[in-house]
């Protein structure tokens, strides 16, 4: 059947109306269910069926689909059907991208931001500080304590946002206990990891709260000495944890910027290693009354510790590395050992009040290497 100008009128074999007296069977389905045969050529007014003949079935197979006369829409101004009953959902849902709540983020990229952070807030001072002309004593020391103010506040804030890494450690340390309870064959090298780990969080955190306390001012001034000092020469502080091992730690990331894959352990050996194979040349400067520190017990502090480094570590990592070792700080020219060896030297910044708990040392890195 073909709905024209408000009637039905019926489809014979060849196509056109007539053709009376066969029957047609339609094709295709709605919602499950299957239209009865007719007698082609009877008319159902109001009908919105399509129907084919036999000999048209094969060819209108593929691009003709059946509504039941339930289905169709009302023969109203429009004469368009009822889409409502075919569903057109689209059932890949490979192309559906679930999306959930971002991943917390982790303690080192806490740190990396706290350190981004206090970086554009001292180039935001220094741009204030350039600004107020050179006689204005009173605007510049009121500019200070405004820094000083804003670093406290600061420190503070970087406190707590780390104090949930602490409860994480600490709820990981329940959690590790209760399973050492239940097992008798837990593993001491895993007690002496997790010791060792507890440490460190503690440490960072003592290191967080007094940075908050003890206020920036003396850290302010010398870090923007020693800036003033780094950047025509087209360097940048690559900070690295103070830990004890902030020497030996900033040795290896200048070493292995050409190349060498050493560790701060490995570092701690090599320094330990020298000193022991050449004790004349230390022993008389090693802490203590003549005789009171062996060699074997200071190398034996220096390669298993987490005793800082000095001088004298770095005497023996610039001999043992065969590389010159430059040390830049506020005050001062940088201070050269090994100058004998040829190729670039190694690089660090030697801070006196970079944090309220001692001496401090970092790796000096190209800008462009950042």
């Amino acid at each position: 059947w073909w709905r024209r100008g408000g009637r039905s009128v019926a489809l014979g074999a060849s196509g056109r109306g007539g053709g009376q007296g066969q029957r047609a069977e339609p094709y295709g389905k709605v919602k499950g269910q299957i239209a009865p045969p007719v007698e082609i050529g009877t008319a159902l007014e109001g009908s919105h069926h399509l129907w084919a003949t036999e000999t048209l079935t094969t060819s209108v197979r593929t691009s003709l689909v059946p509504a039941q006369q339930s289905a169709m829409g009302s023969d109203d101004e429009s004469g368009g059907l009822d889409l409502s009953v075919f569903s057109f959902a689209d059932d890949d849902d490979d192309d559906e991208k679930v999306s959930g709540p971002a991943p917390p983020a982790s303690r080192e990229a806490v740190l990396k931001a706290h350190r981004q952070e206090e970086q554009a807030l001292r180039t935001q001072h220094k741009a204030i500080r350039q600004s107020i002309p050179k006689g204005d004593r009173a605007e510049r020391e009121k500019a200070e304590a405004s820094l000083d103010a804003a670093l406290r506040d600061m420190y503070a804030r970087h406190a707590n946002e780390l104090s949930p890494f602490s409860a994480e450690e600490k709820a990981s340390e329940a959690l590790s206990s209760l399973s050492v309870s239940c097992s008798s064959k837990s593993s001491k090298q895993s007690k002496r990891r997790q010791k060792k780990a507890s440490e460190e969080q503690e440490r960072e955190k003592r290191i967080a709260e007094e940075k908050a306390a003890s206020g920036p001012s003396a850290r302010a001034v010398e870090t923007e000495r020693l800036m003033a000092k780094l950047e025509p020469l087209g360097l940048a502080v690559q900070e690295v944890p103070a830990d004890g091992h902030c020497l030996y730690r900033s040795v290896a990331d200048q070493l292995q910027r050409s190349g060498d894959a050493a560790d701060f352990q490995q570092c701690r050996r090599l320094a330990a290693e020298y000193i022991r194979t050449h004790p004349d040349d230390f022993m008389p400067y090693l802490p203590g009354e003549a005789g009171a520190t062996t060699i074997d017990a200071y190398c034996a502090q220096v390669e298993s510790s987490s005793e800082w480094g000095g001088q004298l570590e770095i005497t023996a990592l610039s001999h043992a590395c065969r590389r010159c070792v430059a040390v830049y700080s506020a005050d001062g020219p940088p201070l050269l050992t090994g100058e004998q060896y040829a190729g670039a030297p190694l690089t660090l910044a030697y801070h006196r009040h970079y944090f309220g708990l001692g001496e401090h040392y970092n790796s000096l890195v190209r800008v462009d290497e950042r």
